[in-house]
Order: C-alpha cells, then sequence, then structure tokens
C-alpha cells in the first residue's frame, strides 16, 4: 500500500477525478461534475476482488491511515501549512484534508444510496 498522504495532496489527478477541469489559460476551472467518473475508475480497478478479499484490503489500508496519523504530531495535525501540500488558506490544516479525503466523501454516497432507493421502489 502506499503512503497515506500522497492520496491527500490535491494533484492535477485528483483534481480531475474529482470534476475540475482545466481552461486553455491552464488555470482549472471551477465547473464540477458528479463524482461519477471517480466511482467508475473504483469499481474498475476493484471489480476482480471478492468481498473478503476486499474487506481484507480495507483492513490494511485503515490499519495504515490510523498509524500514520497516530504518528503525527498535533502541531502536523493542526496546525496550517505544516505541509506545503495542505497550501497557504487559513483553516486548511492536514486534519482538515485527512477529513475530506476520508470521512467526508461518505456524505455525498449515502445520498447517492438513498437517490438510488427511492429510483427503484418507484419503478
Amino acid at each position: 500500500m502506499s503512503d497515506p498522504e500522497v492520496w491527500l495532496r490535491p494533484t492535477e489527478t485528483h483534481l480531475h477525478h474529482a470534476g475540475f477541469s482545466r481552461t486553455k489559460s491552464k488555470d482549472l476551472s471551477l465547473t464540477r461534475n458528479p463524482l461519477g467518473g471517480m466511482y467508475a475508475d473504483f469499481y474498475r480497478q476493484y471489480e476482480g476482488y471478492s468481498l473478503t478479499e476486499l474487506r481484507a484490503m480495507f483492513a490494511q489500508a485503515e490499519s495504515e491511515w490510523l498509524e500514520w496519523i497516530e504518528n503525527l504530531s498535533e502541531e502536523e495535525l493542526f496546525v496550517q501549512g505544516q505541509r506545503r501540500w495542505t497550501g497557504d488558506k487559513p483553516n486548511w490544516p492536514m486534519a482538515r484534508w485527512i477529513h475530506i479525503n476520508s470521512a467526508a466523501p461518505f456524505g455525498t454516497f449515502r445520498a447517492k444510496i438513498r437517490k438510488w432507493k427511492r429510483a427503484k421502489a418507484a419503478a
């Protein structure tokens, strides 16, 4: 498994998967699309694994994230600018990046499941 910190860096690839695209001036546009492309990539990447294998992979990744986070100091987690990739915006320390790249996506995922269930019940 790769270093958990790599998944937090907002690289161009991550921004592309999150629905941002480049304009002619090379600035990232604010046009967003749903995370459908990212979900499709996820399903393609993991479709060949059994549920048991996926659970084991998840447990391993979770263990690595927790170990990594536990080894960070309070200053690294909660003081802005401790890592260059966290940027220079106030109130965006590493802890916030960890949250939006781990727990926060499940909020939109729950909404997608509820929408799917309603559509399925109506059909």
